[in-house]
């Protein structure tokens, strides 16, 4: 199915009743969904039961906090997207995600920027990722087991030629960009090897390859998701809720320092409809136009 406006590639493992309804909300733009594989099918049989017809499911791959899966996850979805039409940009949510602005808008959007993609990012070291910059996360090869952070002492160097960057997970890419992200994974296995190894490679592996590809030219350092921290260097962002809406209006309407610098959010996060659901009805009638 051909598609001139953006794909969302959606990453979940709960929730299947939310998840629809951020789907709901996207239409009619393709939405390519990713389910942990670590869900049993019982489970999973809800997440296909619900999900509207605009849905596409991705192959599955276990995607724990700070693991290599959700990059997985996320290219897997990148590829639907781009052998299934022709996309403006592709852009990665959380099943925890919801819209700020009504689908059309977003659409027009990215029509406005169709050149532009848009991937928070900073090069490292850094300061804000604590005493070594970010660096500790590369220099030894290091994996998430059950929730803790396991390093081997085998000093290595980084992949030839590659300036290491950090970011956010949550990036739109053009259509070109996105294929650059996955000719690199193809013709440099050593570096996805690299951070396979990688302490939460999801914050760093697209940026790095974006800022060391010819796409780097036309790159905005601007996140377009709502997310507010209540603890800096904190593992999880705040649970949204029906205090916050006029702060997400005006974050959807322009400019936006929340989560990173953007000229305005199209997204926020975190929502979670089983602790605070008056939040996503009040985004409804307040915001998209949805009674």
């Amino acid at each position: 199915m051909t598609d001139a406006g953006p794909a969302f590639v959606v990453l979940a493992h709960k929730q299947p009743a939310q998840v629809a309804r951020l789907a709901a909300r996207l239409a009619p733009h393709r939405v390519y969904l990713h389910v942990d594989a670590s869900l049993p099918d019982d489970r999973f049989a809800a997440f296909a039961a619900a999900m509207p017809e605009h849905v596409t499911f991705v192959p599955r791959h276990r995607s724990g906090w700070a693991s290599w899966g959700l990059v997985a996850a996320a290219l897997q979805g990148v590829r639907a997207a781009l052998a299934a039409g022709a996309p403006s940009h592709v852009m990665l949510l959380s099943g925890q995600d919801y819209p700020l602005r009504p689908a059309g808008e977003i659409g027009a959007f990215f029509a406005a920027h169709r050149d532009t993609s848009f991937v928070p990012h900073w090069a490292l070291p850094n300061a804000m990722w604590g005493r070594f910059g970010g660096m500790d996360r590369l220099r030894l090869p290091q994996r998430p087991i059950r929730g803790r952070r396991l390093a081997l002492p085998l000093p290595r160097r980084l992949p030839r030629g590659v300036r290491p960057y950090g970011g956010s997970m949550y990036w739109a890419l053009t259509a070109d960009a996105a294929r650059q992200v996955l000719d690199a994974c193809a013709a440099r296995p050593g570096l996805v090897r690299f951070y396979r190894n990688t302490w939460i490679p999801d914050e760093m592996f697209v940026p790095t390859v974006v800022m060391n590809s010819p796409a780097r030219e036309q790159v905005a350092d601007e996140a377009l998701t709502y997310i507010r921290w209540p603890d800096p260097g904190g593992r999880h962002p705040a649970l949204l809720d029906a205090a916050e809406l006029e702060p997400l209006r005006a974050a959807g309407a322009g400019p936006s320092d929340v989560g990173g610098r953007a000229r305005a959010k199209l997204f926020a996060r975190k929502f979670d409809a089983t602790v605070a659901p008056e939040i996503l009805d009040l985004i409804d009638g307040g915001l998209l136009g949805v009674h």
